[in-house]
């Protein structure tokens, strides 16, 4: 059993290695959340990935994690430190330490995504006037 452990860890942190990724039909597969989020992808040991939405309150500036689940059949390698989300076709189509819009919602304590728009170098949105 102790073989074993060792084994899976090392095999999971060996470039290319596969890692655990959240995946799921949250919203029941009829179509996509018209929401989307703007943030940097991060390492997640337990999900996969994850966002860390930071917002403002009465006690001062609040963090939290946010698992991102992707769509099913998606799949994640590991790639140096990083982790690259696979579409069920093979294509890379996010990469940890990378910022991205994801459209989608929120399912409980998740960010559910179904559709996203390529990487911008230090994306920010324009404030609203």
């Amino acid at each position: 059993m102790v073989a074993f452990a060792v084994v899976f860890f090392i095999v999971s942190r060996w470039p290319g290695g596969p890692v655990p990724l959240l995946t799921g039909n949250g919203y029941g597969g009829g179509g996509c959340y018209l929401n989307f989020l703007v943030n940097e992808l991060v390492v997640d040991p337990v999900n996969g990935t994850a966002v860390i939405e930071k917002s403002m309150s009465s006690v001062g500036p609040q963090s939290r994690v946010l698992p991102i689940m992707w769509p099913p059949g998606y799949t994640a390698r590991r790639s140096g430190s990083e982790v690259e989300v696979l579409a069920r076709n093979g294509q890379v189509m996010a990469r940890t330490g990378t910022s991205y819009r994801l459209q989608g919602g929120y399912e409980g304590n998740v960010w559910l995504t179904c559709a996203m728009i390529p990487p911008m170098p230090n994306w920010t949105l324009t404030p609203a006037r």
